[in-house]
């Protein structure tokens, strides 16, 4: 059963100009992949072909669970992802392929209104687990949005400082 939903943010006070720089810029990816909350990243690939970019990555998630849990639980939150952006569209898709039953995708379109990055993505969340999957869903659905949001502010933090 799939699980859906939009998720808004915006990125301020970058120039478009500034911003496609960036997105053009392999490293820019990787630094942000690496700032995010997670361990043991491994880039599979990180690729640009003219205006098109890829990013496959694997990444242990830094989920909050007791220390103890932790332990036992090494490497089960392990997560593959690949992203692939349209740049000079200003859109992208996510696949996300969790060590567990169940993938999550997005679309995301980016549209200015002047040094404004307005980011629209859809989401849609499978979780194959007979009886429970609308509740893994739904709290599948609260950690992305979390995690979402880190992910906007450090993209936000990383244009600034490209930006002086």
């Amino acid at each position: 059963m799939t699980h859906t939903f939009d998720i808004e943010s915006r990125i301020q006070g970058i120039p478009l100009e500034l911003a496609l720089v960036q997105l053009r810029n392999p490293e820019f990816h990787e630094l942000i992949c690496r700032s995010l909350p997670a361990s043991n990243i491994n880039i599979l690939e990180s690729k640009i072909n003219q205006s098109h970019y890829s990013l496959k990555r694997q990444q242990n998630m830094d989920v909050d669970i007791p220390k103890i849990a932790q332990k036992f639980l090494k490497d089960a939150f392990r997560l593959y992802r690949e992203d692939h952006w349209d740049i000079n569209n200003l859109t992208f898709t996510s696949y996300f392929k969790p060590n567990m039953p169940g993938e999550f995708k997005s679309k995301t379109t980016i549209l200015v209104q002047g040094e404004i990055l307005c980011i629209h993505q859809k989401w849609e969340v499978v979780v194959n687990v007979p009886l429970i999957h609308g509740i893994l869903a739904k709290h599948a659905e609260s950690e992305i949005r979390k995690f979402q949001q880190i992910e906007i502010d450090v993209i936000q933090k990383e244009l600034m400082k490209h930006s002086t």
